[in-house]
């Protein structure tokens, strides 16, 4: 079922709201219109939307119809999807307490996003490490040894985290 999009801010789009539901459509599918969706969507993504734009042209030229591609669906799971459970899981399945060891927060970044398969585009950088320093932080005072500063490891610089460390996965 198609949504219908309607400013209801304004009286235009509260009229058309009430034209619509005169219809017989129901209210879950008329929803609040994002008046800002480029700042709030576009902006910082413009080449994954000119990708997918590109994309759906090739594909309607090729067959003078339009699927849609499977990875537009991964994409869209990945958006509807729990991140920060996602984040919580990760660090219970792939992260340890390991006395010394210094684990830069960007290795950590680089393993989820291959592990989940979520991407930049589906959940913000700065996003993943506001939730991976809260999965951190909640796992209790067990992981209370578990600091992050700005440093160094044999591996590079920049935000590190001490006594933190990669769980060793045995196939």
């Amino acid at each position: 079922m198609k949504r219908m999009y309607v400013d209801m801010l304004t009286a235009a789009g509260r009229k058309l709201a009430d034209e619509y539901r005169a219809k017989g459509k129901p209210d879950s599918l008329i929803v609040q219109k994002d008046t800002r969706y480029f700042e709030n969507t576009v902006e910082g993504n413009e080449s994954a939307f000119l990708r997918f734009m590109v994309l759906g042209a090739m594909e309607y030229y090729k067959n003078r119809t339009i699927e849609i591609p499977p990875s537009l669906n991964a994409h869209q799971l990945m958006e509807l999807s729990d991140k920060g459970g996602a984040v919580e899981e990760y660090v219970e399945d792939y992260l340890e307490i390991a006395d010394g060891k210094k684990t830069l927060q960007q290795d950590i970044l680089t393993h989820f996003r291959t592990t989940t398969e979520i991407e930049e585009i589906s959940f913000k950088t700065k996003h993943f490490f506001s939730a991976l320093e809260k999965a951190i932080k909640d796992k209790g005072p067990d992981w209370i040894h578990a600091i992050k500063y700005n440093g160094r490891t044999p591996a590079g610089k920049g935000m590190v985290w001490k006594n933190v460390g990669f769980k060793a996965l045995t196939p």
